[in-house]
């Protein structure tokens, strides 16, 4: 488990052309790239794990999933019982990607870990 020691600022690019940004208060826990066991023991060696160039792009996800769910309680107090808006989870899993890819993830780890998120990620409704 990651705790952030900072808040953290990023911007999310829409489907729809328009984009959000979004605050993650210093304090926020998440677990990383949650990576299936079965992965890790394929590809442990080849750097799927929960940290490495992919934790900026996990965090986010971790956190614009939450709001996704309604938030925990710890959450939800941060933001005053007023959460950020959330997108679609379909938003959510392609930031995601466009993250990975941005910060210098090798192609290959990248696309594995955008599909599986596409494929097996929460999905909800808006």
């Amino acid at each position: 488990m990651f705790a952030l020691e900072h808040n953290w600022s990023f911007v999310v690019h829409l489907a729809d052309g328009s984009q959000r940004e979004y605050l993650i208060p210093a304090g926020y826990q998440f677990d990383g790239a949650s990576v299936p066991a079965i992965l890790q023991r394929i590809f442990g060696a080849s750097g799927y794990s929960a940290f490495g160039l992919h934790i900026a792009a996990a965090l986010e996800h971790d956190f614009l999933c939450e709001i996704g769910a309604g938030g925990s309680v710890w959450l939800r107090r941060q933001f005053s019982g007023s959460l950020p808006a959330k997108i679609s989870s379909r938003d959510t899993h392609a930031h995601f990607a466009r993250r990975l890819r941005e910060d210098g993830v090798r192609p290959g780890q990248a696309a594995v870990m955008a599909a599986a998120v596409k494929w097996f990620g929460p999905r909800w409704k808006l």
